[in-house]
């Protein structure tokens, strides 16, 4: 295994993607049933997968818990996707897994990944990824550091029309502002649309942190789960035209709560969030 010091990241092949105008909010159907990606379209999202340990109740770093995640990745045909708490280099956890890796070679869509290591411990990593459908070209990556008691990134990845951040910010309320500050930085150095994807651990839309953001973002997935449960979300993807007036149609978006996916596995068990996700039209 290569150091888990440096920043890791493959680089894929071609991205076609043309931003227009037009936005859909809300749910793409709610009958528990995996809603496909559409035709003409480029699903993005974001998916905590908690260390691919489950959501039982009995916590074990295992291949086949590593499966299931993959298996709610295969069956929401993500293009790309942002992945937070994963691990590398754990003694503990099936002898050093690359885990990112792990979920990648698991998946039935071949995907490209690139890992953003955010804490190290010794030779070991936690921090967040990137899944890249193989047939999307990544033009350059980025990786800037944000505050937390567990240190957090943000992992930026450009393509032909627009930036992809993935991240997930810290549990304490001044460093998700810190952060959410850090963002805004960041996206003025760059001249494309932006998407902020990932668990910012923020649970309404009237604190600072958000503020912030709301400054240049908008949320293209819901704000609520739609199973109606539960009322507030910490999982989110925004998205900024960073000041180039490009305004995307957006085909449906979703927060999966109670997706089906055949025989015992159940997704609440998968992990302790829900992935979500947006479908962009081309």
């Amino acid at each position: 295994m290569k150091s888990l010091r440096k920043f890791i990241f493959i680089i894929p092949l071609l991205l076609v993607c043309t931003v227009v105008w037009g936005c859909q909010s809300g749910s793409d159907g709610d009958d528990g049933g995996v809603q496909p990606s559409k035709k003409g379209t480029l699903r993005i999202g974001s998916y905590n997968v908690y260390y691919c340990k489950s959501n039982t109740g009995t916590p074990a770093y295992t291949d086949q818990n590593t499966q299931n995640v993959a298996t709610v990745i295969d069956a929401l045909d993500y293009d790309i996707l942002s992945v937070q708490e994963l691990d590398s280099g754990f003694v503990d956890r099936q002898n050093k897994r690359y885990l990112l890796a792990d979920i990648a070679s698991k998946t039935k869509k071949k995907y490209r990944y690139i890992y953003g290591p955010a804490h190290e411990f010794g030779t070991a990593s936690v921090g967040v990824g990137v899944l890249v459908n193989a047939d999307l070209k990544v033009l350059s990556t980025k990786k800037v550091a944000l505050p937390g008691e567990e240190k957090r990134a943000l992992l930026m990845v450009e393509f032909e029309d627009f930036w992809f951040i993935a991240t997930h910010y810290d549990l304490i309320d001044a460093n998700r502002v810190e952060s959410s500050k850090i963002v805004m930085q960041e996206i003025k150095k760059i001249n494309k649309p932006v998407y902020l994807a990932g668990d910012l651990n923020i649970n309404n839309t009237t604190n600072e942190a958000y503020n912030i953001l709301a400054q240049s973002f908008v949320p293209v997935t819901p704000l609520t789960y739609n199973d109606g449960k539960v009322k507030n979300t910490i999982d989110y993807v925004l998205y900024s035209d960073n000041g180039t007036g490009n305004k995307p149609v957006f085909k449906g978006s979703k927060i999966e709560t109670e997706m089906k996916l055949g025989g015992k596995l159940v997704l609440s068990q998968v992990s302790d969030h829900p992935p979500i996700w947006v479908n962009i039209e081309k």
